[in-house]
Formats: structure tokens, sequence, C-alpha cells
């Protein structure tokens, strides 16, 4: 990547960056129940965070570890409606405190008028539909 032209390239890679986030999170906790914090994240990866950052290195950015997380929270949401046509209430209890946790992790952040906030509000109007 050119010297200093890392935002010129930036949103070329954010989806797939937010997706596999999104993976890891999902995987995480089907393993083991626990939460992916961008700190595994970033080792796992590969991927410095901004703190880390060399000049012209991509890095893990908080928006699209916070973006995966949302997408991880509507994922388990899902399946545990499955959970419940299955007699599953254990992963449904699991799940419903990881969501609970993703939740009071997210109230208390002041968003102000960027993505997150779009999206978050996109996936509560998609969620009350349903």
């Amino acid at each position: 990547m050119p010297t200093g032209e890392y935002f010129k390239y930036a949103e070329f890679i954010r989806s797939h960056i937010t997706r596999t986030v999104f993976a890891v999170g999902v995987s995480q906790f089907l393993i083991d129940g626990a939460f992916v914090t961008i700190e595994n994240l970033s080792q796992l990866l590969k991927l410095p965070t901004l703190e880390h950052r060399g000049d012209n290195t991509v890095f893990l950015e908080w928006e699209q570890y916070l973006e995966g997380m949302i997408d991880v929270g509507q994922e388990l949401a899902r399946l545990a409606k499955n959970c419940v046509i299955l007699d599953n209430f254990g992963l449904v209890g699991r799940i419903h405190k990881f969501i609970s946790t993703l939740n009071y992790g997210f109230s208390g952040m002041n968003f102000k008028n960027d993505s997150l906030r779009r999206e978050i509000r996109f996936s509560e109007v998609r969620r009350t539909s349903n």
C-alpha cells in the first residue's frame, strides 16, 4: 500500500474485516460460549489495532469490531429461535446472557451520528418486525 494512502483503500477491506469479526465471534461463542475481544481478534488475525499499527498497515478498527459483534448478536438471536423449537433451553440461556452482556456494553456508548448508530437502529427495527 502506498505511503499515506491507507484510507484511500480502507473502504475496500472494511466489509471483509467486519465479516471476519462476525465469523470469529460466532465461532468463539459456539466453541466455548465466550466473547471474542478486540485484542484476541488482533492476535488471531495478525492485524494490529489502531493503537499498535504502523504507518501503512491494515489494522482492526473499533468500528469494524463493533459492527461484527452486532451481527453476532443478530445471528445468535436467530439461533435462539431454533433452539426453542428443538427444546435446547440451555443454549438459549447462554445466548440470552451473551446478548444481554453485548447490549449492556453498547448501552454505555455514545455514538452520535455515525454508522454504528444507524446499524443498531436498523437491527432493532428488523428484530421488532419479525
